[in-house]
């Protein structure tokens, strides 16, 4: 069975406990096909004596040490490549020859990797097998984790060729 674990920064604001719901329900669904775990590291706020930089360089650190449990890492990111949602079942279940060949296929341990309020350090992008985007849009990042374990399901019901993907 698949391991995925998904790294956030900061916690969902008391004001969207909508999204734990929806996100319960879609780590509920995905138990039959992968054990789903959550890792939320602090997120900082910028003032005068510690700019946006230095916050996001820390945070990649936390993040970073994180992705040592997983063989395959992916940063969510609006530079990223997008898929469709097909694509991202083929390559959640084959690989991508896409950055410098690593794939994710056979890997038991994926982590998924969702910035803070600032995004994340560009030193992250050489560290992660790959960066990928769930829409050319921007989301608050509190509402990614929600359509990212939608699209996991997703992936999938349409790897196993279930009728939720119509």
């Amino acid at each position: 069975m698949r391991h995925i674990r998904i790294v956030a920064v900061g916690k969902i604001k008391q004001s969207a406990k909508y999204l734990e719901t929806g996100i319960q329900l879609y780590q509920k669904r995905i138990e039959r096909y992968a054990h789903l775990d959550w890792v939320e590291l602090p997120e900082e706020s910028p003032t005068p004596t510690r700019p946006v930089e230095h916050i996001l360089e820390r945070e990649a650190e936390q993040i970073l040490k994180q992705c040592r449990w997983a063989e395959t890492s992916i940063l969510l990111s609006e530079r990223g490549k997008q898929f469709t949602s097909e694509g991202f079942a083929d390559f959640l279940q084959n690989g991508n020859p896409l950055n410098g060949g690593r794939e994710s296929q056979g890997s038991n341990r994926i982590i998924f990797i969702i910035g803070g309020a600032y995004g994340t350090s560009t030193q992250l992008n050489p560290q992660v097998t790959q960066v990928i985007s769930l829409s050319s849009m921007t989301f608050p990042h509190q509402m990614v984790r929600l359509l990212l374990v939608e699209q996991l399901y997703r992936a999938f019901t349409i790897a196993n060729n279930e009728p939720y993907h119509k």
